[in-house]
């Protein structure tokens, strides 16, 4: 039996066909050449190629053998480069993206080392403050307080010549250090004991040792120098 195009196949009652993948409208062209550049039955596509007559025409064995032209110009162009060049730029991003972030961690841990070598820093300059300030004030003589019987205040005898009614004058007793040698009884008690406190030698340690310690020793060993 010669069936030669659709109709022949229909008067015969029989099914016409097409192929899975033909180039009988956009679509189907676009799906065809799309399976053609994966390399997913390439073979089959191209020989059906071949074998294409016209639109509703039975298919005849190598009937345009230019057409293997097309599908090989089509492999080399499509399937060796573009394809290839779209997996490049996916694979040149990628290792763009990973060298992005393995620069951002690197930052970060250097941002954390430098901040454990600062805090180790302040924790030497601290303990090099404590031990100058120690080896200083062993080094300082202790002065005692002098005895309170010292701070009595001394006093001037103002003497007058008798007059002509022979009266006499008596002494009049005046202080020569009187604003530096007030005592406690002279102030109120409340005023006395705030002297005393502020005066004290520990007080006085105190405050050296905590203004050492603020500014990590660096103007006493000015001091010292």
């Amino acid at each position: 039996m010669n069936i030669t195009n659709k109709s022949d196949c229909l008067l015969n009652k029989n099914k016409w066909e097409r192929h899975k993948y033909n180039f009988d409208n956009l679509g189907q062209a676009l799906m065809s050449l799309f399976v053609l550049a994966s390399k997913d039955g390439w073979v089959d596509i191209m020989y059906n190629g071949l074998d294409a007559v016209g639109v509703d025409q039975q298919p005849s064995k190598n009937h345009n053998p230019w057409m293997l032209l097309y599908f090989i110009s089509f492999l080399l162009i499509v399937a060796f480069f573009v394809l290839n060049m779209f997996v490049g730029v996916v694979v040149e991003n990628f290792h763009k993206c990973r060298r992005h972030q393995e620069a951002a961690e690197a930052k970060r841990r250097e941002e954390k080392r430098l901040k454990r070598m600062e805090k180790k820093r302040r924790s030497k300059e601290k303990e090099l403050a404590d031990v100058v300030l120690g080896t200083a004030l062993r080094s300082m003589p202790t002065l005692p307080h002098p005895p309170r019987s010292i701070h009595r205040p001394r006093h001037c005898t103002v003497t007058t010549t008798p007059t002509k009614h022979h009266h006499k004058e008596t002494p009049v007793l005046w202080p020569l250090d009187f604003p530096s040698r007030l005592n406690s009884s002279t102030l109120q008690p409340e005023r006395a004991l705030a002297g005393q406190t502020v005066s004290s030698c520990p007080l006085e340690m105190l405050t050296l040792r905590t203004t050492c310690r603020e500014t990590g020793g660096n103007d006493f060993l000015f001091i010292c120098d």
